[in-house]
């Protein structure tokens, strides 16, 4: 009995230094990647000439390479090195628009880590246009009853370093006027117009670079001999409803009331304030 549980001991102390020495023949799974970070430049920089681009790379086993690409490029890729200095003459994308940095880290088992991309502005020689052009209506004045021919003055100013490049005036939300050179004055003939009808006005200024600003909407009021009938129709969305969560293809559906004697003309749909399609009896 005593002879029989040496053995088993003994037998237990084997499989134990056995499975110890399995276990240290196998090789730990790495599937984590490296940590990349852009150092410099950092997100928003307004830049001008040289530009040192700084990368620093992290991995619990070796870094293989570091690549860089400025605007979808590589400019450079180091090999076994944890930090990336790259001097980065940025002249030739000296547009004041903005140009984009990223990186990505390859450790040795071909796991990939990217970096959080960075937006710059490179500077040109032309100052940035950080300013929209300003606007208001100096006639007519909301609520004013108009007849007749009105003269629809619109009031603009530049922005920072550029020009206007043109004043349009919307009445009722569509385009009716545009002019290129001030005095941007619009003559708006309502004679014809329903007397008592209420009709909206707003201009927007656009400049060179692109930035735009509208006025303010204001309401006014038609005195005319035109007899009319002023009440409008009745329009809802049936579908989508409120709050609904959309993707895909939507069908946006309206329902619409008739007015007696006043047949519907056209029904629009507005997405995000903008006009996206019209349909017509």
């Amino acid at each position: 009995m005593h002879t029989r549980g040496n053995g088993f001991k003994s037998m237990v102390l084997m499989i134990a230094l056995i499975s110890i020495f399995t276990s240290s023949c196998i090789e730990r799974r790495d599937d984590v990647p490296p940590i990349v970070t852009i150092i410099s430049p950092v997100e928003g920089d307004l830049l001008q000439g040289s530009v040192p681009v700084i990368v620093t790379a992290f991995d619990d086993r070796d870094i293989q390479t570091i690549r860089v690409f400025i605007d979808g490029q590589e400019v450079v890729a180091v090999e076994n090195e944890n930090v990336v200095n790259y001097n980065w003459d940025s002249t030739p994308q000296a547009d004041n628009r903005e140009h984009f940095i990223a990186a990505y880290a390859i450790d040795k088992k071909n796991n990939v880590g990217p970096a959080i991309s960075v937006t710059v502005t490179v500077l040109g020689e032309t100052p940035l246009d950080s300013l929209a052009p300003a606007i208001s209506l100096g006639n007519p004045a909301a609520g004013q009853v108009v007849s007749g021919i009105v003269n629809i003055v619109a009031l603009a100013q530049p922005g920072q370093n550029n020009p206007i490049d043109s004043v349009a005036v919307f009445i009722d939300g569509t385009r009716a006027f545009s002019e290129t050179a001030s005095p941007y004055i619009f003559p708006w003939d309502v004679s014809r117009l329903i007397n008592g009808s209420s009709h909206t006005i707003f201009a927007t200024a656009y400049d060179r670079a692109g930035f735009n600003i509208s006025t303010p909407v204001i309401t006014v009021t038609v005195s005319s001999d035109s007899i009319g009938n002023l009440t409008p129709p009745l329009a809802s969305i049936v579908h989508p409803i409120p709050g609904q969560v959309v993707s895909g293809m939507v069908n946006i559906i309206g329902e619409v009331d008739n007015i007696e004697h006043n047949p519907i003309d056209s029904v629009s749909f507005f997405i995000d304030g903008i006009k996206s399609f019209t349909t017509a009896n």
